[in-house]
Parts: structure tokens; sequence; C-alpha cells
């Protein structure tokens, strides 16, 4: 199965081609992902990964996945986050979530164990509104979602980092530090 090709992107994020993942993993180039956490209240949304994806069987955040060179910034540019943000979102969880709904609360490079290729991270935050949104309606990528405390959710990630995805407890310490 051929995938969207992806940015091919320098060590300090500057797109410079384009490439299929398979390519960008085997050079050891960074790639581009966007990580979305949806919150009621003090509540997040973690979602369990399907067995049809890496890291089967994980927790992670709400929606996240490659930027690929499809994902249009609002000036027609390429590989852009949030569209990918806005993409995923809709593809795992069948919401209808805006660029307005989206705040920008890290951009990193993530850099561990468990990553490859390492990930030029842009996470976002949305307060989630059904009537807005609409109905979680997970797909083939997505197990289960389960509603948890912010901090019991950074705690259960921090204490036992292996029942998530790699990037999602960095993620979820940035979710709350944006939260005060």
């Amino acid at each position: 199965m051929k995938y969207p090709d992806v940015p091919l992107i320098t060590w300090d994020d500057e797109i410079v081609g384009q490439a299929q993942l398979g390519v960008v993993r085997k050079l050891g180039l960074p790639g581009r992902v966007a990580r979305v956490f949806l919150v009621q209240d003090e509540t997040v949304l973690l979602q369990e990964r399907s067995s049809t994806v890496d890291s089967s069987g994980v927790m992670d955040c709400s929606a996240e996945g490659w930027v690929d060179m499809a994902d249009l910034s609002v000036n027609g540019e390429p590989g852009d986050y949030p569209a990918a943000a806005i993409r995923e979102t809709n593809e795992e969880l069948g919401l209808t979530v805006a660029r307005n709904d989206l705040a920008t609360i890290g951009h990193y490079l993530l850099q561990k164990e468990g990553v490859s290729p390492p990930e030029w991270t842009t996470l976002f935050v949305a307060e989630y509104n059904p009537p807005v949104h609409g109905s979680i309606r997970c797909n083939d990528e997505v197990a289960g979602t389960q509603w948890l405390d912010v901090y019991q959710a950074q705690d259960w990630a921090n204490s036992e980092p292996q029942q998530f995805e790699a990037g999602a407890p960095l993620a979820l310490n940035y979710l709350i530090r944006s939260l005060g």
C-alpha cells in the first residue's frame, strides 16, 4: 500500500522536498507529527491504539498522525501541522474541528527510544463541544477511547510509560503546563 508523501524536512523543521515515510525512516531524518488533545473541563480524551497500527494496545493522545504533503495551510503550502491535526481528528474520531478550535501548546523535536524516525511534533488542544464537533466514532486505528482527569492521565503516563505510545507522556506534560 502506498501512503501519501510526507514532507522531507531538515533537523530545523524546514521542508526541503517530499518522500514516502519509509524513505524518511531509512534516511534517519525527522518527520512531522500533529498530536491533538480534546478536553472537557479538567478531563482529557485518550485513545487506545488498535492492532492495525504501530504501537498497538497502548494509550495515546486523542488523535495523532504524520503530517503529509496533502495537508495544506490556509495559504496552500503543503505539510501543514494544523491541517494534519484536523484531518487526523476526523479520520480517527469522526469529529469535525476547525483551525480556530485548535490552540498550539507545544512544538518540539521528539527523539527517544521507540520513536523512529524522530518527530517534529506540534501539539494542539481543543475544547470538545459535541453539538459543534459531533459524536465520537472511532475508525479502525482506534480500539476505544476514555475520558480521564488530566492529572490522573499524566500520573498514569509518567508512572507506567510502557502503557502509552512513546510520545504521549511528554505530550501530557505539555497539556498540564498549558492548563496553568
